[in-house]
């Protein structure tokens, strides 16, 4: 690793403003009155009221009882939730039926209409086969990925590697239950090999909750930040999710919760609440959003059954949409639902992703086995929906960055000098080095580099030779340098400060990354309750970039700022430029840049406490890697 234009810039400004997502708080549910969360004083309160809106829609009443009356043009008047239910049910013009309760207003209404809006009978138009198997019209989109399962091929593979580059979220079981969840299986009606999800009602967990405290169980698998653009979702985008699932034939809900489809938010302040879910409840078939449940079927529509659902959302926080639309192995559409136009991206959120499988909480009336198979699940992106492009950035003598009004205040410049040591260990930076005594090789040098024209340092590390520090060589390497108490204040930061740390790096041509960290910028507190606040790490192909909760040490974010990074940057020049500003109203943001495109290659920001009560922070350059057998035996 090359390190060059090793600078600090330092200044203190206003307060930094956060905003905080707020929504209404609209609930709804079409199975069980009772399930309600204000208790009899607020179900039994009469209020008066001449006009309410939910929903978007409007309702005209005198008094709102725990059973409102309501007259819908055209539609079916009930006093009673059962009621309503039953008409639903056995008559053939009822074909929709909501239940919503109100909590601001504290008020819970039923209604049951005829031929509501969104409810459609009739086959949509079929596209031409070459391009999907589905019955609905997807023609404005364009396939990012199709994933075919294979038994040739295990299921883990192909969830692990690109473009998912994820993991499956599975239990680790109770008294010794070690059974595989996820298994590629041929289905005889399709006539292909799908996927067969599996949950054990009596030895499966959450996570490694093996006493099962929780009482919930997980088998998921998801996309996520690391997961390439193909399969995951960022502002402004229009996408569709399409995919074919069948429920065994027996699988039942519950009281509790039991979740087989969510769309959820990834970002440090990002609400964790689903924009979207799919859940069975009791005999029922629902579908939910943030506001709403609607009841779609009665759940032996779907057991043991191939269902097609297709899933479309413009991601937006004022025009967003959302559309779910349910049709049979016949093409025959009996769910299709579309939302109004509104929020459907959230402050703080990163990007946006499906997970897929069964997550529930336990119930003795489970079946010992339950099964969810999936085929032919695949991604479609609207290209008139680009997500924003990245923000223009001027030009600065060393940097594509604004700087703003910080100054700078150091500048490490190593033209010329034949002994790094000289610069890093004097002032301003009084550097402490770090690295393995174990052998007599210095792992900090000078080179001459033709690219930028000028001398910079050059960091080796040898894979079965470096330890970290004066220890045995195990499982860990470090070289590095950092500030530290020695250091002049230009170079540390303190409470109120705002500090840029940019430099420029470059990997070695063959520089590999591993699924362990690897670490070439750290950001330390000296004195407080944390160590490592921030880090820049190459893990496997990608750039990520570790943030620390100040109310918790032990939970730390990963952003993913780029993947591919190694095809993209190797022996390349990169602008690294981490800024902070270090107060409990502050942020903390990073840009990686490439030297010679100026195309930026990867953006974070966290706005929030970033002040850990230590008595200051100071960076770290270098490398600080867990051993990995994929490491070459020299990496630079």
């Amino acid at each position: 690793c090359c390190i060059s234009s090793l600078s600090a810039l330092v200044v203190t400004t206003n307060a930094f403003g956060i905003f905080n997502y707020g929504h209404n708080n609209v609930h709804s549910d079409l199975i069980r009155e009772e399930e309600h969360l204000y208790g009899n004083a607020c179900r039994n309160s009469p209020i008066d009221l001449d006009i309410l809106t939910v929903a978007g829609k409007t309702y005209s009443q005198s008094k709102l009882f725990k059973h409102v009356h309501i007259g819908l043009t055209g539609g079916i008047e009930s006093e009673k939730h059962e009621t309503c239910r039953s008409l639903c049910q056995n008559n053939e013009e009822c074909k929709y039926f909501t239940n919503l309760y109100y909590s601001s207003k504290c008020v819970f209404y039923s209604e049951c209409e005829t031929n509501a809006p969104g409810v459609v009978t009739e086959k949509l138009p079929e596209l031409n086969t070459n391009v999907t198997n589905f019955t609905f019209n997807l023609n404005e989109y364009t396939m990012t990925h199709e994933v075919k399962f294979s038994a040739d091929v295990s299921p883990y593979d192909v969830i692990s590697n690109p473009p998912f580059n994820s993991e499956v979220e599975e239990g680790l079981g109770v008294n010794g239950h070690n059974e595989t969840h996820l298994q590629v299986v041929f289905d005889e009606e399709l006539n292909k090999d799908v996927l067969e999800l599996t949950m054990h009602r009596d030895f499966d967990t959450d996570g490694d909750d093996e006493e099962r405290t929780g009482e919930r169980q997980r088998t998921e698998w998801k996309a996520t930040s690391g997961s390439e653009d193909s399969v995951i979702w960022y502002y402004n985008e229009k996408i569709a999710l399409a995919y074919w699932f069948k429920l065994g034939a027996d699988i039942k809900g519950a009281d509790g919760f039991f979740h087989i489809f969510q769309v959820k938010n990834v970002g440090v302040n990002a609400d964790s609440h689903p924009l979207n879910t799919i859940t069975l409840r009791k005999n029922r078939f629902t579908i939910s959003d943030r506001e709403a449940y609607f009841d779609v079927a009665d759940l032996s529509k779907f057991q043991d059954q191939w269902v097609q659902a297709i899933i479309e959302i413009r991601f937006h926080d004022s025009e967003g949409s959302v559309s779910i639309r349910f049709a049979d192995i016949e093409g025959n559409v009996f769910f299709n639902y579309a939302s109004g136009k509104g929020d459907t991206w959230l402050d703080g959120v990163d990007v946006s992703r499906y997970k897929m499988g069964m997550y529930r909480k336990l119930d003795d009336t489970f079946n010992e086995v339950d099964t969810i198979r999936f085929s032919d699940i695949t991604f479609f992106k609207n290209e008139a929906f680009q997500k924003p492009p990245p923000p223009a950035i001027p030009t600065n003598e060393y940097f594509q960055y604004d700087f703003g009004e910080l100054i700078q205040t150091m500048y490490l410049d190593f033209d010329g000098v034949e002994d790094p040591y000289v610069i890093l260990e004097g002032a301003p930076l009084k550097a402490s080095v770090e690295e393995s005594i174990k052998h007599d090789v210095k792992h900090f040098s000078t080179v001459f580099d033709d690219t930028l024209n000028k001398t910079v340092v050059h960091l080796v590390m040898h894979r079965d030779l470096d330890g970290e520090g004066g220890s045995e060589r195990d499982d860990r390497q470090k070289s590095m340098f950092r500030g530290s108490g020695s250091s002049d204040d230009i170079v540390l930061g303190y409470e109120g400060d705002v500090i840029a740390y940019p430099f420029k790096m470059k990997l070695g041509a063959d520089f590999k990354g591993s699924s362990q960290h690897n670490t070439i910028f750290e950001i330390l507190f000296q004195s407080g309750s944390v160590g490592t606040a921030y880090s820049l790490t190459v893990k496997d192909n990608r750039l990520e970039f570790a943030d620390i909760d100040v109310a918790n040490a032990n939970s730390k974010t990963y952003a993913v700022l780029a993947n591919d990074i190694l095809n993209q940057a190797n022996d390349k020049w990169l602008q690294v430029i981490p800024e902070v500003k270090y107060t409990n109203d502050g942020y903390v943001k990073i840009t990686i840049v490439d030297d010679e495109t100026k195309e930026i290659l990867g953006y974070y920001l966290n706005s929030g406490d970033n002040w850990f009560d230590a008595s200051y922070a100071r960076p770290r350059y270098g490398m600080y890697r867990k051993l990995h057998d994929s490491h070459n035996e020299q990496d630079e």
